[in-house]
C-alpha cells in the first residue's frame, strides 16, 4: 500500500514539474505582462490543475481500489458468521435439553429472554412444572441442602457470606 502511494506521489510530482514548466513556458510568450503579473498567472494554473489532478485522483481511488474494503462483503461474512453461531448455539441447546430431559430433570424450553431477568425468574418460579418441583424437592440432595432456620440461628445467617 504504501509503496503503491510512493509510486502516485512520485509520478504526481513528475507531472506536476511538468505542468509547470509548460505553464511558464505558455506565459513567457505574452510579452505584454509584468513579472509579478507572469507569476501570478502561473501560480493561478498551477492551482487550478492542482484542483482538477485531486478530483481526478479522488474519482479514480474510488472506483478501482483493490485494497478498498467492500461494504457488502463484509456485511455478508458477518451475518454468515452470526447464522453459524446461532446454529450451533441452537444445535447445543436442543441436545442440552433432550440430555436433561433424559436424566428427569423438569425443563422449559420456549422460555423467552428477550425480557428483563425478573421477569424470566418470575415465569420461571410460576411455572407449574417447575413450582412442585422446588417446593416437592425430589432429589434427596437437594432436600438436605435446603433447612429451615430456627430463630437463634437466623441472625447468624444474615451476617454470613451467603445471605445477600
Amino acid at each position: 500500500m504504501k509503496e503503491r502511494e510512493e509510486a502516485a506521489q512520485k509520478l504526481r510530482a513528475e507531472e506536476r514539474a511538468a505542468k509547470l514548466v509548460e505553464a511558464e513556458e505558455g506565459v513567457a510568450a505574452e510579452e505584454e505582462m509584468s513579472a509579478a503579473e507572469k507569476e501570478a498567472a502561473v501560480k493561478a494554473e498551477m492551482e487550478k490543475w492542482d484542483a482538477e489532478r485531486d478530483e481526478a485522483e479522488e474519482a479514480a481511488a474510488e472506483e478501482d481500489d483493490p485494497d478498498r474494503p467492500n461494504l457488502e462483503e463484509m456485511l455478508a461474512k458477518h451475518e454468515e458468521t452470526i447464522r453459524t453461531q446461532i446454529e450451533a448455539d441452537t444445535t447445543f441447546l436442543e441436545e442440552l435439553v433432550a440430555e436433561l430431559k433424559e436424566k428427569g430433570i423438569p425443563v422449559i424450553p420456549d422460555l423467552k429472554s428477550d425480557t428483563s431477568a425478573e421477569f424470566v425468574f418470575i415465569k420461571m418460579t410460576n411455572d407449574a412444572r417447575l413450582k412442585q418441583h422446588f417446593q416437592m424437592r425430589p432429589d434427596l440432595i437437594e432436600r438436605q441442602q435446603a433447612q429451615r432456620l430456627n430463630l437463634v440461628e437466623l441472625p447468624f445467617y444474615e451476617q454470613s457470606y451467603t445471605y445477600q
